[in-house]
């Protein structure tokens, strides 16, 4: 195992520069912020990635692989992307400023880059605009449109981004340059994860054969859900998604919403509810974008890009005309929650069939194709394997880049009112397919006791205040004749200890390092003195046909991750890890 991030030191012209706490992660590294020599704070953040122990032989490691992206996206941005740097991408440090820390690296067993710290994500705009005092009926969007626009167009000189989503965009400190308050924002927007981008060249582009699914499926193109190759178009339309998130939030005065195809199960899923969406004029993603000047201006840009071939060259000016007309209608705030990420929408696990059963495929620094599996079990994905001793607790700011996941600020669902149920264990005559038929079992639960229900399970309804993190939803094998599973801890002073949630017997575990709890069972890790004294508590969760797993309610005010994701509640998986302070628990099948 590599030594904790906390033990990385760098040193540069005699400044010795250490990492403080975590406060991102990215689909190789984690993110935390770097120090100067006196312990505060600088104003760059550092990625880093355990490096291998040894080279393989017949193929790289799951480390050789994260360490490689690393250094791709380094390299990328001191040559490719070098003159972008501070006004469409965030700033690296100058080696010619000897106060300054080392680009890259590697220090105590770790591979490292080290770039600009971003204060906020893209979502921050929505509070922004909607809590500014304005006589004004309507919010101009056209500002920040524009710079998103303009940020991919930057990267479209040689490359393509090929995986464009709201996370990957954030807003660099400072109070920004303009006249307007959407001027100032907008001059603040910048991309960030480029170790996705490929460069743009004869070889790439000569024909627009099957690429797989690559990037994010919530924003992805109507393209890429078919398997076809990313171009300059593909990446236009995914930003016009992104756009219509912030639209659909803005217009509803509601920081919460989501795009219409978010409770998809499957990229299959996601792929048909847009589709038919995006389709339909009159379907519901266009009614909530705001009124009719709105949907007329976002409908014009999105069938403009729509229309490109592959090797097209966008008319990226025309573009911004368009988008630099786009207004929303003024909504009164729903409420008033603090400036802080929203929840975010992790890649999800695929759910096609091909010849893989892995959930996501290892892939070179130029190429990352996101492989469609109907496995039972997920293999663990890139960031969870970096086998880093996370002592860190991860700082509640909202300052972080390159998430996959940030912290959720949404309070538990309340579901006192709602049966919990149970599948029993007798198969049905099947064909194909484990059929169980199910028998409900009522219980009286308070608030406090209530059973988080998820966005994405087939039995469930209209949840949306939470996501299923990096889940694999998968069919339920015949063989697992136990209902439950199986939580081991694999990392932290009490590794090696294990405990059993299971049907019909203990099905509610709170843990922490002095747990207490009117329900269920507790656990005590109390070796671990970076966990509360109630931390965590887990609740099995059983569905017909769906593989066990467990909801996760966080009792830490957001120190609790779910596959390197900060969360308030979610669900967990048979294959996925939970951290709490400097102990890592693991999901097993029993």
């Amino acid at each position: 195992m590599a030594p904790s991030p906390s033990e990385i030191e760098i040193v540069r012209n005699r400044n010795k520069f250490t990492v403080g706490k975590k406060i991102g992660s990215g689909s190789c590294a984690a993110v935390y912020e770097l120090k100067d020599s006196t312990g505060q704070p600088t104003k760059f953040a550092i990625k880093i990635a355990p490096l291998p122990k040894k080279k393989t032989k017949k193929e790289n490691s799951v480390e050789e692989i994260n360490a490689q992206m690393l250094s791709y996206e380094s390299m990328v941005y001191q040559t490719n992307f070098s003159e972008l740097q501070g006004k469409f991408i965030p700033s690296i440090p100058d080696s010619m400023t000897k106060s300054d820390p080392p680009v890259n690296g590697e220090a105590n067993g770790y591979r490292y880059f080290i770039m600009e710290r971003m204060q906020a994500p893209l979502t921050s705009i929505v509070p922004a605009l909607l809590q500014q005092k304005s006589s004004s009926k309507t919010i101009t969007v056209g500002p920040i449109a524009v710079k998103i626009l303009e940020c991919v167009q930057a990267i479209h000189r040689n490359n393509v981004v090929r995986d464009v989503k709201t996370d990957n965009f954030m807003l660099a400190p400072g109070g920004g340059t303009g006249r307007t308050e959407e001027e100032k924002l907008a001059s603040r927007i910048r991309l960030l994860d480029l170790a996705m981008t490929t460069q743009l060249n004869s070889m790439y582009a000569n024909t627009e054969g099957a690429g797989g699914m690559i990037g994010t499926p919530l924003y992805a193109s109507l393209n890429v859900h078919e398997g076809k190759k990313i171009g300059r178009k593909n990446d236009l339309e995914a930003a016009g998604y992104v756009l219509a998130e912030l639209l659909i939030k803005l217009s509803s005065g509601d920081e919460g919403r989501k795009l219409p195809w978010n409770d998809g199960t499957s990229d299959d899923e996601i792929g048909a509810m847009k589709r038919a969406m995006v389709e339909d004029p009159g379907s519901l993603f266009f009614q909530q974008l705001g009124d009719q000047k709105t949907i007329s201006v976002f409908s014009k840009y999105l069938t403009t890009v729509r229309g490109y071939h592959f090797k097209d060259q966008p008319d990226y000016d025309g573009l911004a005309d368009i988008l630099g007309k786009l207004t929303v209608p003024r909504a009164k705030v729903a409420s008033k929650a603090p400036m802080t990420p929203t929840k975010k929408s992790p890649r999800r696990p695929s759910t096609r069939k091909t010849g893989t059963t892995s959930a996501e495929e290892p892939c070179n620094p130029t190429k990352r194709v996101r492989t469609r599996t109907i496995a039972t079990q997920t293999t663990p994905t890139i960031s969870r394997k970096m086998d880093v001793d996370e002592d860190d607790v991860v700082d509640d700011s909202v300052d972080a880049m390159d998430w996959e996941c940030v912290d959720e600020n949404n309070e538990p669902i309340d579901d006192d009112k709602k049966p919990s149920t149970r599948a029993k264990r007798e198969p049905a005559k099947r064909r194909g397919k484990v059929i169980i038929d199910e028998k409900t079992n009522r219980r009286n639960k308070s608030k406090a006791e209530a059973e988080v229900t998820v966005v994405g399970s087939p039995e469930e309804s209209d949840d949306s205040e939470i996501e299923s993190v990096g889940g694999n939803v998968a069919r339920m094998p015949a063989r697992l004749q136990r209902r439950g599973v199986k939580v081991s801890v694999v990392a932290g002073p009490h590794r090696g200890e294990s405990f059993v949630i299971e049907d019909g017997g203990m099905e509610t575990f709170v843990l922490g390092s002095k747990p207490s709890s009117r329900v269920g069972k507790t656990y005590t890790l109390s070796k671990d003195k970076a966990i509360s004294d109630t931390h965590v508590r887990l609740d099995l969760n059983l569905k017909k046909g769906i593989q066990p797993g467990v909801t996760v309610t966080n009792k830490s005010k957001g120190k609790t991750f779910v596959n390197n994701c900060s969360i308030n509640n979610t669900k967990a998986f048979i294959g996925n890890t939970i951290d709490i302070g400097n102990t890592t628990l693991q999901i097993d099948a029993l």
